[in-house]
């Protein structure tokens, strides 16, 4: 077969298919795999260039297993915190339940979004729990604490709004 026919029977491009032939060449392997078919191939030379001639090669028909994941997280084991308004101690306990239990933060995501009833989105809270860990290794406990409006001072002159507030319901 020639690289036009492999590439009809698997639905790409033949530049696809010379290129992952040429890579497998200078690998020093001489067969390729596309979209679960396997071909054996040659070089052949002549005075318009080399050029590839295919043969297919018998694959197995059970399909590739799928690897879970080993870091999943007991939700058992997850520290109780507030994710709508996360405190300090809750932050602090999250980062403390990372450092100690070596699991990926995406699967410490992933069991918060099934306690969560998937309330949350996992990728959205990983992101959280990132910028938590990464506060707190570098500035300590006191990077993580909430610093939205804790010193705004008011430009409304109460007495005076209120005042006004009276003519109005008058």
């Amino acid at each position: 077969m020639t690289s036009k026919e492999v590439a009809k029977m698997v639905g790409c491009s033949e530049q696809h298919i010379r290129a992952v032939s040429k890579k497998a060449l200078e690998k020093g392997l001489r067969s390729i795999e596309i979209k679960g078919l396997c071909f054996s191939f040659e070089v052949v030379s002549n005075e318009f260039g080399k050029s590839y001639v295919y043969e297919t090669v018998a694959t197995q028909a059970t399909p590739k297993k799928k690897r879970l994941s080993i870091s999943k997280v007991d939700v058992k084991n997850l520290p109780k915190i507030e994710l709508e308004r996360a405190k300090v101690e809750d932050k602090k306990a999250l980062v403390s339940f990372y450092k100690t239990n070596k699991s990926s933060l995406y699967a410490i995501a992933q069991a918060y979004s099934i306690v969560f009833d998937s309330k949350y989105n996992v990728m959205s809270l990983e992101r959280k729990f990132r910028r938590w860990v990464d506060e707190f290794s570098q500035n300590g406990i006191k990077a993580l604490e909430d610093k939205r409006g804790a010193n705004k001072i008011s430009k409304v002159e109460h007495e005076l709004f209120l005042k006004s507030l009276v003519k109005t319901l008058m």
